[in-house]
């Protein structure tokens, strides 16, 4: 993701779209927090790392849309050619932190992830 996003703009490589892309990702961004919320709930009822950890993924999906989204429409909206790969980048802020919590919790057998929310 670094190398693509720095690649983008050291080559002034605009992001392109198209309206079936922009139709899935606003979906993915309406469908995706509330299919991650129910999985955390089922995942607590169950005691499942791993619905816990695909619950994750959900929120992942969701971050993505919202960030792709973004960076469309500051490109579009004010021109901002370099907007996409921000926004990409933006993501590392939470996914991150997210991975690290993701592997201790792996590596002590509790699965770790997105207990707290």
């Amino acid at each position: 993701m670094v190398l693509s996003a720095g690649a983008a703009v050291a080559l002034h490589s605009e992001a392109e779209s198209s309206p079936i892309g922009i139709g899935l990702a606003v979906l993915a961004l309406g469908i995706m927090p509330f299919l991650a919320w129910r999985k955390r709930q089922i995942a607590a009822r169950l005691g499942s790392a791993a619905l816990r950890g695909d619950a994750a993924c959900s929120v992942t999906c969701a971050y993505m849309a919202a960030a792709l989204l973004i960076g469309l429409g500051l490109n579009a909206g004010l021109g901002w050619w370099w907007a996409d790969s921000l926004a990409a980048l933006s993501l590392l802020y939470w996914l991150i932190p997210e991975t690290r919590a993701a592997l201790a919790g792996a590596r002590s057998g509790q699965g770790g992830c997105c207990q707290g929310e």
